[in-house]
């Protein structure tokens, strides 16, 4: 007999999907564009050093030629492999790092949404890497103050009261 699966709905990693994926957008982005300056900064450094060696009167098959095409290539291999690494750690960092935002932010507008509806939330907490950190008592405040006037001023009917 096979047993069912338990699927955790705890982690859902794209909780705000919208949000996440331009978080994560702008940290990628910033990644093509830094390689992309070093890109740019490669090809001067190595069209300078060309043109300095043609300028010596070196024959185009001079040795010096052969070791800065040489060294061109591998600093392109270093450059692609630098992007490729950056963009799944940054893709990675920046998805952990805005579910750690959003998260929060999503479990705040349920309990308010809750308590809009009339609803007892409870305490609301986050989990320990979590930002925010100031809101659960700040919400917990706000919800006891709440839950305290509804009491005070809380109208019971008695039997005896009704005509």
């Amino acid at each position: 007999m096979e047993k069912p699966k338990v699927v955790n709905k705890r982690f859902k990693i794209l909780i705000n999907a919208s949000f996440q994926l331009k978080f994560v957008g702008y940290f990628l982005l910033g990644v093509v564009l830094s390689l992309a300056f070093f890109y740019l900064a490669k090809m001067y450094y190595f069209k300078t050093l060309f043109e300095e060696g043609i300028s010596l009167g070196l024959a185009h098959n001079h040795i010096y030629f052969k070791l800065l095409l040489k060294q061109e290539a591998f600093l392109q291999k270093i450059l692609i492999v630098t992007l490729f690494t950056s963009f799944i750690f940054l893709f990675i960092f920046g998805l952990i790092l805005s579910h750690r935002i959003a998260g929060p932010l999503f479990r705040l507008n349920d309990y308010f949404t809750k308590m809009s509806k009339g609803e007892d939330t409870g305490d609301i907490k986050f989990r320990k890497n979590d930002f925010f950190r100031e809101f659960p008592p700040s919400y917990n405040a706000f919800r006891d103050l709440i839950l305290k006037k509804q009491e005070e001023h809380e109208v019971i009917i008695k039997p005896k009261d009704l005509p």
